[in-house]
C-alpha cells in the first residue's frame, strides 16, 4: 500500500475531530449532489489571536471523510489570523498549483493526489469547500 492510501485509510477509520462541537459559533453544511455526501463543519472562535476549534460530522464516503479530516487536522488549533492563509494554501493543492511545495513532509500535501482520480474530486473537495464557505461567511461577519 502507498503512503497516500495509508493516510486516507487512517483518516477514514479514525477521522480527526469527527463530532459535533457542543458549543460553536458557526456551522456550515456541505452537500455533494453527485453522490449524496453530507458534511457539517462546526467552527468556534473566541478572538482572532486565540486558537480556533473546528470539527465535522455527517454521512459521507471514505474519501470525503478522510479529506475533511486532513484539512481540519491541518487547521485546528491555529489562530484565525493563520487559518485563512492556510486554507488558501490547501486550495492550491486541490487546484494542482504546486501547493505541495508549501507543506514539505506534512500529510496535508497528499490531498493533491485526488487530482489523479477526477471521479472522486467532488468527494475530496467537499470538506474543503464547506470550510472555505464558512470562513468566507465569517469574514463578512467581522468586517
Amino acid at each position: 500500500m502507498s503512503v497516500y492510501e495509508d493516510v486516507i485509510l487512517e483518516n477514514c477509520k479514525f477521522p480527526y475531530n469527527f463530532f459535533k462541537l457542543v458549543f460553536f459559533k458557526y456551522r456550515e453544511c456541505g452537500f455533494n449532489s453527485s453522490c449524496g455526501d453530507e458534511l457539517t463543519v462546526y467552527f468556534n472562535l473566541i478572538k482572532k489571536n486565540v486558537p480556533i476549534q473546528v470539527s465535522f460530522y455527517g454521512e459521507s464516503c471514505s474519501i470525503a471523510k478522510a479529506y475533511c479530516s486532513l484539512v481540519i487536522k491541518y487547521l485546528n488549533k491555529s489562530s484565525f489570523i493563520v487559518v485563512y492563509p492556510k486554507i488558501n494554501k490547501v486550495g492550491l493543492l486541490f487546484k494542482g498549483s504546486g501547493g505541495g511545495l508549501l507543506f514539505k513532509n506534512d500529510s496535508i500535501a497528499l490531498v493533491s493526489k485526488i487530482l489523479k482520480y477526477p471521479d472522486r474530486l467532488k468527494c475530496g473537495v467537499l470538506g474543503f469547500n464547506t470550510i472555505d464557505k464558512l470562513l468566507q461567511r465569517y469574514l463578512l461577519y467581522i468586517k
